[in-house]
């Protein structure tokens, strides 16, 4: 039982972070938000697709995200496959918010992964239930392409996000 803690923990960092809210631009462009958009979707497919069938090779992420909070998803992965445990089916994003300021695109959502159950040696393992909550992620602009490059929220922005 010990991995199933290790289940709800997503990729991201656990706390929401200290620092302050930034006010992004309002020069944000549409086609700059539906490009990020998109990479969240992206994003979370590659996570999903890595847990469900405990791939541990990191290049899955290559051009999807990179950075050191990277970290905790490969050890998760390695616990995945070291374990024989794997996710069966996928986490429901809603309420994907953008702003983006420059070259940084900050990302508020809700993410319920209750129904992101998990198997261990092909037997079912018992669901740590945690609701639709909010998550964050930080996306920069490399080149011509946006890429995830942190996961969190600050605190304000956490309480602000309704995922009710």
């Amino acid at each position: 039982m010990l991995a199933l803690t290790a289940l709800s923990a997503c990729s991201g960092d656990s706390e929401p972070k200290d620092e302050s809210s930034s006010t992004p631009s309002a020069s944000a462009t549409p086609d700059a938000s539906a490009e990020v958009k998109a990479l969240v979707s992206q994003y979370w497919d590659t996570v999903t697709q890595a847990e469900n069938s405990a791939d541990t090779d990191r290049a899955q992420f290559k051009g999807v995200a990179r950075g050191a909070f990277l970290e905790n998803e490969f050890r998760k992965l390695d616990n995945y496959a070291d374990q024989g445990i794997n996710r069966v089916g996928g986490p429901r994003i809603t309420a994907v918010e953008v702003a983006v300021d420059g070259n940084t695109a900050v990302v508020s959502h809700c993410i319920d992964e209750d129904q992101w159950t998990a198997k261990k040696n092909g037997e079912a393992l018992r669901p740590i239930l945690t609701g639709n909550r909010p998550f964050g992620l930080t996306a920069t602009l490399t080149g011509d392409a946006w890429i995830v490059t942190d996961t969190g929220l600050t605190k304000a922005q956490e309480k602000a996000k309704d995922c009710s």
